[in-house]
């Protein structure tokens, strides 16, 4: 068995390999890779060619953006990913020189390359990236030919030149990796040649080539390294490159394996690749793992897309189980961390208890699902039957990619094309953007903008949607058809996209809610809705009435929803006023309302214990929503 091992050991890691990335990949990951390739962008034109090549690691860019086309087909990127991967493994074997037994130390670059592509991909690659999935293996690959290229001569004068001249022509084509092939080039010759001068000597040829080539091209030292300076997170993303150089350095000095070290294996060595690569593995996923909400947000918003609301709605309902199972597990330690405290020590644990611990859905999962019920024409009944994400400035940059979908579905068309224009300035232009442009443009009836977007989508991967789109410019009463539910909204043309906070859900409060209200004949059973929901988070008693009596004369229901009562009756004890005794208010509901009220003045202890007890009986009610959620959603 051990002979075995040795001489297929290599097959044996690719294939656990494989087996291991390419079902996480293509099944697990499915929705977030199909989200990298909405936000990259390949042009089948000569000006986008000649704009992303001809530039230090140009080439690298342009084929980085070809394979991204292949990530809108999930299992296919994941295949060729992993495939890539899997080159890279073996390369790594073959140039640093890697002895049999101990092959699976070439899985640590895949690790780094895995970190580079996957790790922090909410807070970066996916923010305001694009085409940038295969561009850390594509140009370790280059760097790993170039060491290849020069191992393999044996002449120091001709070793040295090819070494210059393949690191020049890296760099030109691949950036920053070709100065890496060049660096691993020569640490090499350093660790493999007896002659200490000749290993000297490729050291500072090399790090004059580093040093002196980037100065033609702008003193741009890190060119086809996509690293980005926005919300502090260019710190977070150089990371894995960092790793990934450091590792194949380190390796290409280090390790002179020769033939015969296979002969033997040595005692525990096959223990020690299984927990190198557990350890790498539990790396991996520790990193994936970075912002564990990020794959739900992407699940619902692909989700959405399909105009499977059932499926957003369920899955918010899955993560609320997830984070109220989680929540208990913290309340229950924290109640022995206060047991025996009180006065100011007390309120300080519990304030950081809910500022750094308590968990709740992110602000664009709730918008996903506040979009998906009101879709469903469910508001009524679903709104408070799960809590409301927190407003979180650190949640404002992932809002914002999404704020083009969600202000077009909320009918605000001007507002989805500025919003899909401002990202673009910052990270270009994607096919996301662009699509939502284009419908935004054609909704809106500017035909010319519309025009130029679906000009650019013609000659990329989305050529057919294009086509199909293009049809609208002619006949306006398709798109009316197609488009129903959003034009039926009252919406203003004026652009209420700019905030200081970026927050999408107070300008759309504006608008539904806070802004007067259309006449009862312009309105629509959908703005009717919508103008319920806003009401209700906004918690303004005045305006609820007013889109009361508008849901009543639009909508004209049979029996008034669920949280439509709650709040009727809630607001008309708060007032004094009796005006909800004409109402059709359920018993149910008032029995609710006064079991509430009763507990809340009874139940001894603080506000925060007060509201960690009441949510576990009243948390799916406007009740517990309007007393102790402060913010909007």
């Amino acid at each position: 068995m051990k002979q075995f091992f040795e001489k297929y050991e290599g097959v044996f890691w690719a294939a656990l390999l494989f087996a291991v990335l390419y079902p996480v990949l293509a099944f697990l990951f499915r929705d977030v890779l199909a989200r990298f390739g909405e936000l990259s962008l390949f042009i089948y034109e000569r000006s986008f060619f000649e704009e992303t090549v001809f530039k230090a690691g140009g080439l690298l860019e342009y084929i980085s953006a070809f394979l991204a086309q292949s990530l809108l087909v999930p299992w296919l990127g994941s295949l060729l990913a992993v495939l890539l991967w899997e080159a890279v493994y073996f390369l790594s074997v073959k140039g640093f020189d890697i002895p049999k037994g101990f092959s699976v130390y070439a899985l640590v670059p895949v690790a780094m390359l895995l970190l580079t592509a996957m790790g922090y991909g909410d807070k970066v690659n996916v923010l305001l990236y694009r085409n940038v999935f295969f561009t850390a293996t594509l140009g370790f690959l280059a760097s790993l030919a170039i060491m290849l290229c020069c191992k393999n001569i044996r002449s120091f004068g001709l070793k040295m030149a090819a070494m210059l001249a393949c690191g020049a022509a890296g760099y030109v084509l691949f950036g920053a990796y070709g100065l890496l092939g060049a660096a691993l080039a020569a640490l090499q010759q350093l660790s493999h040649e007896r002659s200490a001068a000749k290993g000297i000597v490729a050291l500072v040829l090399a790090a004059a080539l580093a040093a002196l080539l980037p100065f033609a091209f702008g003193r741009n030292w890190l060119a086809g390294v996509p690293i980005i300076e926005f919300y502090n997170y260019d710190k977070v993303n150089v990371l894995p490159y960092i790793l990934l150089a450091a590792f194949s350095l380190i390796y290409a000095l280090a390790l002179r394996g020769k033939k015969e070290d296979g002969k033997a294996l040595r005692p525990g060595s096959i223990l020690l690749s299984f927990s190198v690569l557990t350890a790498i593995s539990l790396i991996s996923c520790l990193m994936w793992e970075a912002r564990s909400d990020y794959r739900a947000e992407t699940a619902m918003y692909r989700a959405f897309a399909r105009q499977d609301y059932g499926k957003v709605v369920a899955l918010y309902d899955k993560v609320v189980k997830k984070e109220d199972a989680a929540n208990a597990r913290s309340y229950k330690k924290l109640m022995k961390q206060v047991k025996e405290l009180g006065g100011d020590e007390r309120r300080k644990l519990y304030a950081k208890y809910y500022h750094e611990t308590y968990e709740r859905p992110s602000r664009l999962m709730t918008e996903f699902r506040m979009l998906a019920i009101a879709y469903m024409g469910e508001s009524g009944s679903l709104l408070f039957s799960a809590p409301q994400g927190l407003v979180s400035m650190e949640d404002t940059p992932f809002v914002s990619q999404y704020g083009p979908t969600i202000y077009r579905n909320w009918g605000l068309f001007n507002s989805s094309y500025v919003w899909s224009t401002a990202t673009s300035i910052h990270g270009g232009w994607t096919y996301y953007n662009l699509k939502e442009a284009a419908v935004a443009m054609l909704l809106s009836g500017n035909d010319a903008a519309a025009t130029k977007y679906l000009d650019i989508l013609s000659h990329t991967c989305f050529s057919r949607w294009a086509d199909a789109h293009r049809v609208y410019l002619s006949d306006k009463e398709r798109l009316k058809a197609d488009y129903s539910r959003t034009l039926e909204l009252v919406c203003p043309r004026e652009d209420l996209f700019y905030s200081e906070e970026g927050a999408i859900e107070l300008k759309i409060m504006e608008h539904f809610a806070l802004f007067d209200q259309p006449e009862v004949e312009d309105m629509t059973p959908f703005y009717s809705q919508c103008s319920m929901i806003w009401a209700l988070l906004s918690k303004d008693i005045d305006r609820f009435w007013q889109c009361l009596d508008n849901y009543y004369g639009v909508n004209m229901p049979a029996s008034l929803p669920l949280y439509y009562q709650q709040a009727a009756y809630l607001y008309s004890v708060l007032t004094g006023s009796g005006i909800a005794d004409n109402l059709p208010i359920d018993d149910g509901v008032r029995r609710l309302y006064d079991s509430f009220s009763t507990y809340m003045t009874t139940h001894q202890g603080s506000v925060n214990e007060l509201r960690e007890a009441s949510y576990k009986r009243f948390g799916k009610t406007f009740f517990y929503f309007y007393f102790f959620v402060d913010n909007f959603i």
